[in-house]
């Protein structure tokens, strides 16, 4: 998945200093420098991660937030008085650009238990930063603002018990573990990562429709792998059966026997027309 805007170092960006906060929170342009600063929540400590906690990433100009569309699982709306409480925990969805909203939308309008689901970008929002993950790894971003995806909706997730000190360590061991490199747009992509997330802030797993589709199809590339391997074994398997009977079978004598060798003995005693025959038929005297 490309990617036109990534983390930048400007302090004024964001309104923050510190390094974590202009590298890890912002965004810039992809450039040849590209590999500086992916992964750079691996290079901070528990005591960076606490500063996003509690200091998360501002909006970098007026209008870069989405409005928010408040939902539940099952994408009804609910109030926005649930935000007041401490700790709430919200699942935000993107589709993949606006060529797919449409397509999302048909793909994700029925219940839960029977709908296929879109191709959509998640991440997860706790105490007012949201964490994505991408091949640039794992990053802090302005809730609403991303800006690669067309924002859809925030799904109300619950709320965590964990406290700012307590996630802080978590989420910077989920960012060493879930570097850009390792990154599958089918098997381990950002809803894979909002899934974790979720489940270390004990909210439960995402909807199954956010992520139904990419597991659809990791499915069934999995699928072909192993009947690509299947095949290769028994083709494998077959070919060392072949060998292994060929070295049973006994010698084969090529010997002539019975009254097939007193044939062959006629024939070879047989002299065939004299010799001045055979001159005088070609023209001689």
């Amino acid at each position: 998945m490309q990617l036109t805007g990534f983390f930048a170092g400007c302090k004024d960006m964001f309104g923050r200093s510190g390094r974590v906060s202009g590298m890890v929170s912002g965004r810039r342009r992809l450039s040849s420098d590209f590999a500086d600063f992916a992964d750079e929540l691996q290079r901070s400590s528990v005591e960076d991660v606490l500063e996003l906690l509690q200091a998360p990433p501002e909006p970098c100009k007026s209008g870069s937030q989405a409005p928010l569309v408040l939902v539940n699982a099952m994408r009804e709306p609910v109030p926005e008085s649930l935000l007041q409480a401490p700790g709430v925990v919200l699942l935000h969805v993107y589709d993949l650009n606006e060529g797919l909203s449409t397509a999302n939308t048909a793909l994700s309008f029925a219940s839960d238990m029977v709908t296929l689901g879109g191709a959509f970008h998640a991440a997860v929002e706790v105490y007012g930063g949201e964490w994505t993950y991408g091949s640039y790894g794992v990053s802090c971003i302005p809730p609403r603002s991303e800006e690669v995806h067309v924002y859809k909706c925030s799904i109300y997730m619950g709320r965590t018990d964990l406290s700012r000190e307590q996630l802080a360590p978590a989420l910077l061991e989920l960012a060493e573990q879930w570097s850009g490199a390792s990154y599958d747009l089918l098997g381990r992509n950002c809803c894979s990562f909002a899934t974790e997330v979720c489940k270390c802030l004990g909210v439960g797993e995402v909807p199954h429709w956010v992520d139904r589709f990419a597991r659809f199809l990791h499915s069934g590339r999995e699928a072909g792998v192993s009947v690509l391997r299947a095949a290769r074994r028994a083709t494998s398997a077959t070919a060392r059966l072949v060998r292994e009977a060929a070295r049973e079978l006994p010698a084969v004598s090529l010997q002539p026997c019975g009254a097939e060798e007193e044939f062959v003995r006629k024939v070879r005693s047989d002299e065939g027309p004299r010799r001045q025959a055979r001159l005088g038929l070609l023209g001689g005297a």
